[in-house]
């Protein structure tokens, strides 16, 4: 690569100012001023700033939550064990559907934590929702 440093920059033509129609200057923003021609490096990676230190506690949290997510086959939480309770319970559901729904609150228990209002009104919707058809 040649130097640069003898040629004008291209935005301002070497005054390191640039105006607008209404008067007012600011300093180049390609040349930050010097009004030369900066050095082309070719484009950046701004993404990849930090090390893997760096990132820190997301990465390892998101290791620990797969972890418990393998960990667990059953739910844990208090709401959760009640869900799970009311699904053996219920006779009118088939052996699959009770298995499929014990998954859904262990997942939903491994990536929120805890079983909200939200989501046990929905597992007992899906309950009342099968007896009634039946």
């Amino acid at each position: 690569m040649y130097d640069r440093s003898d040629e004008s920059c291209v935005m301002c033509g070497g005054d390191g100012r640039i105006g607008n129609a209404f008067g007012a200057t600011k300093t180049c923003p390609s040349c930050h001023g010097s009004g030369r021609k900066m050095e082309d490096y070719g484009p950046r990676d701004v993404t990849k700033t930090k090390s893997a230190q760096g990132r820190g506690p997301m990465a390892a949290q998101s290791a620990k939550e797969a972890e418990q997510a393998k960990k667990h086959t059953a739910p844990w939480t208090k709401e959760g064990v009640i869900l799970a309770g009311e699904i053996k319970e219920c006779s009118m559901i088939s052996a699959e559907t009770k298995t499929r729904l014990l998954n859904e609150i262990v997942a939903y228990e491994a990536s929120h934590g805890d079983c909200t209002k939200t989501f046990s009104k929905k597992v007992r919707k899906q309950l009342r929702g099968t007896v009634s058809s039946t």
